[in-house]
């Protein structure tokens, strides 16, 4: 007894306990440990005193004690400043079960408090992170069993949460390859994370939902270790559809004609190509009709537009109709159609332009009219008539414009063909030479503000002084320079050449918008914004004061690529402005997703709103809208008082025309400004408020 004492006291002397016990009126008999030095008290200091005096300091302790002294066995967590302890207190009873004291003993669990709060914090980020996260996250033991799964994950699955823990991941997820075929286990790269340890990551297979459809995903496995044994793995993964569907869109969109949905220009050279590289190695023949719809002009002219891209979406099905399976058709742009024809001879190209000039020679129900457009065709052949798609591609639309000027419906090509057209080539050879030399000039607008009669901006308009034949329009060359590549070099001469002018009147003092013309075709190309950018910089201009006009049927060419580069445009501060609108209504639909400043209203409209009332709605309509908008609005075409006067009471914004003032070489146009503010051949202007 005396040693097993001992043995007790050592205890209680170094470890971090404390061992009382109190007699039946709350009176220590025992307290000894060294976990007393917390509480102040030293060993021997205590027997005989009441626990209510020792210990006031704790009273948990003293209500555990005196619950103890009552029957009561207890236990509690008790802290005391920085420290913890854990308490258990029981009573004492004789043989006959009266209470006749209690004992308890404290034990110093800080240490181990502090890690399970750290614990509960962990597991509290943990959960969060795990309930919070958008992608889907579950763990599995060794064996392929889940573990845990996060809402994200049940969610994508179908399942709930507690319902995927404890199945396999084969029972539950059974991930599949892209071909739709189940994985076996032991050719499943999970397999290798769970046995090997190898990282794991997924980006083209399908899970399977509990309804029993596919998603798309995209996972990452990574082995879960403790010291060298791997027990188990987490896997996140994501759910692709989404992605998958908007690159589908955007795919789409790049290669297809938003109006007719065919293959647009950018496909069919693809498609070339690769009809060239079989045809190089398996010595195949292939076929192109380029063909262009010959009385197309004059369906927009008269009936709009709309009826004119009616009329385009049905060229496509149309040709369907008599064309194979793999016979491609592609819309190139404007009313010209392209069909590849794989595997085609002379013959046979010359038989599929028949049923061609047949099918569209059938009359179209456009705008309650029946018409016939008739159509023309140039026929290639590869290898032939050219080696490459861009020979293919221009030798074909040599032929079509043959067949066009002969009215022979169609033409093959032939080398001859090339100096079909002697005053075609020598305008094209004029045009270049016009300008590297110098002989483009620049007449400029004004825009008049309404509101105040002030000068608002002016526009940059091109013209060729020819040597012989003088002053020529830009609509007998600019439509020329588009079709040939020329658009892109007449472009960069008028912005430096307008920048240039600008710049003069700048110092001048005359600080007005100068708005300078977009072809559709210069939009498509991927040079333009670093080229204008420079230019301003060069000059010192700023893009604020900068204001680029481009047609509604420009937008409508290549609305996706359109607007991409506007947006890029209007991001370095160039003011964006839609010219001739009214005229196409089919971009209406992309405005709002323009970065559109102003709008200006095509003078056919406002010409007539003197003579014609429906003109006069149409104007007013198209102020209110482009204010609903916010937008700017302003009417070209202006010839008149009377026509200016009603663009003041309907509240137009801008205007410009002849009766204000005609275009005019840049010199004369600055003492103009200077001169006329407010007044433009001899015609006041009045404020919009009337």
């Amino acid at each position: 007894m005396r040693q097993n004492k001992h043995s007790l006291e050592t205890i209680v002397s170094n470890v971090p306990i404390i061992l009382w016990s109190l007699d039946q009126a709350g009176t220590f008999t025992v307290c000894e440990g060294k976990g007393l030095e917390v509480l102040g008290v030293r060993p021997g200091q205590t027997v005989g005193r009441s626990i209510d005096e020792v210990c006031s300091g704790v009273p948990q302790i003293v209500a555990d004690s005196r619950r103890a002294l009552s029957g009561e066995s207890t236990r509690s967590v008790i802290e005391y400043g920085d420290l913890a302890f854990e308490c258990w207190c029981i009573p004492v009873r004789n043989p006959l079960g009266q209470v006749t004291g209690m004992m308890g003993v404290a034990t110093d669990i800080t240490g181990r408090l502090r890690v399970d709060r750290e614990l509960a914090s962990l597991r509290h980020h943990h959960d969060l992170i795990l309930n919070s996260a958008g992608e889907g996250i579950y763990g599995l033991d060794r064996y392929g069993n889940i573990t845990f799964a996060n809402p994200a994950a049940a969610q994508m699955l179908g399942h709930l949460a507690n319902e995927m823990i404890g199945k396999t991941v084969w029972d539950l997820i059974r991930p599949a390859r892209s071909d739709g075929t189940p994985y076996h286990w032991e050719t499943c790269p999970i397999f290798d994370t769970l046995k090997e340890g190898i990282d794991h990551h997924m980006s083209d297979d399908l899970y399977i939902r509990k309804d029993g459809s596919a998603f798309p995903v995209e996972c990452v496995a990574t082995p879960i270790r403790e010291s060298d044994r791997i027990v188990g793995a987490v896997v996140v993964f994501k759910d692709l559809s989404s992605q998958k569907m908007q690159n589908a869109i955007l795919e789409h969109h790049a290669l297809y004609d938003d109006l007719t949905d065919l293959p647009n220009r950018t496909l069919l050279h693809s498609d070339l190509e690769q009809a060239i590289s079989t045809g190089c190695h398996e010595r195949e023949p292939f076929a192109l009709l380029l063909m262009d719809l010959d009385r197309f002009k004059e369906v927009n002219d008269i009936l709009g537009h709309q009826n004119g891209d009616y009329l385009l979406q049905q060229v496509g099905p149309s040709l369907r109709r008599v064309l194979g399976h793999d016979q491609k058709i592609a819309r190139l742009g404007g009313d010209e159609f392209a069909v590849l024809l794989p595997g085609a001879d002379m013959e046979e190209a010359i038989a599929v332009a028949q049923k061609i000039l047949n099918a569209l020679d059938q009359p179209f129900v456009v705008g309650g009219l029946s018409l016939g457009v008739g159509v023309s065709l140039g026929i290639v052949l590869f290898p032939e008539h050219g080696k490459d798609a861009d020979t293919i591609l221009r030798r074909a639309e040599v032929a079509m414009y043959v067949a066009k000027q002969t009215g022979s419906g169609y033409t093959i090509y032939t080398p001859g063909q090339d100096e079909y057209d002697r005053n075609r080539l020598t305008l094209l050879s004029e045009l270049r030479h016009a300008i590297d030399h110098q002989e483009m000039i620049l007449y400029y607008q004004p825009k008049l503000c309404l509101e105040t009669g002030q000068v608002k901006g002016v526009e940059a308009l091109v013209r060729w002084q020819h040597p012989r034949r003088g002053l020529v329009l830009p609509d007998q060359f600019v439509p020329f320079a588009e079709q040939t590549g020329l658009i892109r070099p007449l472009t960069l001469w008028v912005f430096r050449a307008a920048l240039e002018q600008y710049k003069v009147w700048q110092q001048g003092g005359h600080m007005i918008s100068l708005a300078l013309n977009l072809s559709a075709r210069i939009l498509q190309d991927p040079q333009l914004l670093d080229q204008i950018k420079g230019m301003l910089d060069e000059t010192g201009i700023s893009p604020e004061l900068l204001e680029l006009e481009i047609t509604e049927g420009s937008i409508m060419l290549e609305p996706g690529r359109s607007i991409e580069v506007l947006n890029r445009l209007s991001q370095i501060g160039a003011k964006i402005s839609i010219d001739d609108f009214g005229i196409g209504y089919s971009s209406l639909a992309y405005l709002k997703k323009l970065p559109v400043s102003s709008i200006k209203i095509d003078k056919s409209f406002v010409i007539g709103m003197g003579s014609d009332e429906e003109d006069a709605v149409i104007v007013r309509s198209m102020i209110d809208l482009a204010h609903r908008l916010g937008l700017r609005i302003v009417a070209e075409g202006v010839e008149s008082q009377e026509v200016l006067d009603r663009l003041v009471t309907l509240r137009c914004d801008e205007a410009q025309g002849f009766y204000i003032a005609r275009p005019m070489p840049g010199p004369d146009f600055e003492p103009c400004t200077a001169r006329h503010t407010g007044r433009f051949n001899g015609v006041p202007t009045r404020l919009a408020s009337g």
